[in-house]
Formats: C-alpha cells, structure tokens, sequence
C-alpha cells in the first residue's frame, strides 16, 4: 500500500510547494537547530534506518544529514520571509508554523520524500500535505517552532553553548557564541569548536574583516600565496586593500602560518584607529614583558590594553610572539565588539 501510495504522494507535495527562495538564514542559526533536532528528535535516526534501501540511489547517512539542514534552512527562510510580509506574526505563530512546516518538507527531493514514507507510518506524509502534524512529527514540530521564535525574535535565547568541546573553557562561552551568533566564527564540525587550536593568519584575518563589514578599498596589493580560488582570497584583500593587515614580506601575505598575539593586536589597533575609536593616551599599566613587544607591536598592545580589550596572563605577562587559541582569540574580537559597541 505504502510503495503504491509514493508516486501519488510525491507528484501531490511537489506541485503544491509554494516555496520561495530567500536564502536569509544565517549558518549559525541552522547548525544551533540542527544540533537541537539531532539531540531531541528522532527524525534524524528515523531516515538513518533506512539508508540501506536506497543506497543503489547514491543516498548515504552525510547526505540525509545535509537534506535535515537544508529542511532547517527552508523552514527558516519561509518564516522570516513571512514575518517581513507580515503574514507570520507572534500571534499566529503556532498555527501558521505548521503550513511553513508542510511547504518546507514538501520541498525535499523524492527520493528524501520516499525515505519518510518508508521511516514513518503511510499516513504520515498525507497529513503532513493537509497541513497537519501528524504524531509521528510533533517533537520535531515543536523544536523547530521553539527555535524559530528565538530566530524570528518572538523568544529572547539564553546563552547556550553550540559546541560539545568547551569544557574547562567557560569563561569564552559568551564570546564564542556571540560570534557565533554573528556569523563571525564556526566550528571545525558541526558540533566542536577546538578551542585550543591555534589560530592562524588568515582566520583571524577573516574574523576581523567579518566583525567589522570591511569593504574593498583603494589600496593595490598582490600575494603570491593568496590565490583567487582560496576561500580567504576576499577577506585578505578587504584587509590588505584598506591597510589594515600587511604581509611577511612585500610579496607574502604568510597564509597557514600561526598569527602572534602582537599580531592580532596590531590588526584590531588599526581597525579601531580607521573607524576613530583610539585617542593616544599614556601607558597605564605596562605588561610584565613589556620589553619583549616588538616596536611595530608597542602603540597597538599598550593602546588596547588601555582599554581593556586584551590581557595578561596571570603573572601580567602578554607573551606577544606566541600564538592565540581559538578560543583567545574569540575572547579578543568579542572584546574589541564590546568597545566598539560604547
């Protein structure tokens, strides 16, 4: 009955899906609901099970994994979509949601759409198609609906940490998941951020340049090791094209490379000297190490110490020409927003 229902069912979900593209969900905002639907749903195990019947289609687990964000995502669009029309509003919510719902699912390729029907009970997708929310989906309807208010603005979000890898790093849980929240930083996966990995050049640059909007300037600028292919190629010549960030050498810009903590001063100093935040001011209380900061270095550590956006360890030491950890240096670019911000 089920097999002989699929090609009706699907050929009825896929003509009526009103669906529009908006594309307006931030990454941050998928990965976090993603995470909730893996942890407190059955969905995702569901369309796991039946895997094995259509791997002849080239279906594998990664792939259900990326249709369940693309369903996220489309869940997400058509809402903010809606509420800038006003047709969603906070008062409507709960009902409107479950027609956002429908259009969303009925958006999956068939194949997907079969999946359902051989993971949930036969009726299941017909009412889901009427508009409904049959039993089978009500944890996932509910979580999704629970983060979409959050997404929509409809429900303040506590500060709940995405990633599973944060222990003994508490004290960058703000930071990182303001970043986060922004789009300015993510995860190595899509659940763990590596706190303790080193940071290099070229991500800090691409954090910074992603806090800050940086637009393209006037500035020509040329590194033979940044290529037009490499995903930062935009974000170094931002950077590079303001005279905010300059290379190793006249010719390398030193992608791969760790950045140095002196470094990273000295790229948030001129972003905030370019937008007028940094008045010169006296040294207050020097670092312990202050005579190991380079000269290049000594303006931009010592103004932004000034100002409370970087700190010493617990002996006043600054260790300039060692490297950040990712979550250092999350902690440094939510400081600088937070000064910024006054």
């Amino acid at each position: 009955m089920k097999k002989r229902l699929t090609a009706a069912i699907l050929f009825f979900l896929l003509t009526c899906s009103s669906f529009s593209t908006v594309f307006a969900a931030k990454n941050s905002d998928v990965t976090r609901i993603y995470k909730a639907v893996v942890k407190n749903t059955d969905f995702a195990d569901k369309l796991h099970s039946v895997v094995p019947l259509y791997a002849d289609k080239g279906v594998t687990e990664d792939g259900v994994n990326q249709r369940i964000k693309m369903l996220i995502t489309r869940v997400t669009d058509i809402a903010l979509e809606e509420k800038k029309n006003g047709t969603l509003t906070e008062e409507n919510m709960n009902e409107r949601f479950k027609a956002i719902l429908t259009d969303a699912v009925m958006t999956l390729e068939p194949v997907y759409l079969a999946m359902i029907l051989d993971a949930y009970p036969e009726e299941t997708i017909l009412k889901i198609a009427a508009g409904e929310v049959p039993e089978e989906f009500k944890k996932l309807y509910t979580v999704l609906e629970k983060e979409a208010r959050c997404v929509l603005g409809f429900q303040e979000r506590t500060v709940e940490i995405i990633f599973d890898d944060m222990q003994g790093y508490e004290w960058s849980y703000e930071a990182v998941d303001s970043l986060f929240n922004k789009d300015v930083i993510n995860g190595t996966s899509d659940f763990i951020f590596n706190p303790s990995g080193n940071v290099t050049r070229e991500q800090f640059v691409k954090m910074m340049c992603t806090a800050f909007d940086i637009p393209y300037g006037s500035k020509e600028c040329n590194f033979s090791d940044v290529k037009a292919s490499d995903w930062y190629y935009p974000y170094i010549m931002k950077m590079a094209s303001n005279a905010l960030v300059s290379g190793i050498s006249d010719s390398l810009f030193g992608a791969g490379n760790d950045i140095s903590r002196q470094d990273m001063a000295v790229l948030i100093y001129r972003i905030g000297e370019s937008l007028g935040y940094f008045s010169p001011e006296s040294l207050k209380y020097p670092f312990a190490d202050q005579n190991s900061i380079a000269d290049y270095a000594l303006t931009a550590v010592n103004t932004l110490k000034n100002n409370g956006v970087i700190n010493g360890d617990n002996n006043n030491m600054f260790n300039p020409k060692k490297g950040a950890s990712r979550a250092e240096a999350a902690q440094m670019v939510y400081n600088f927003c937070k000064f910024a911000e006054k």
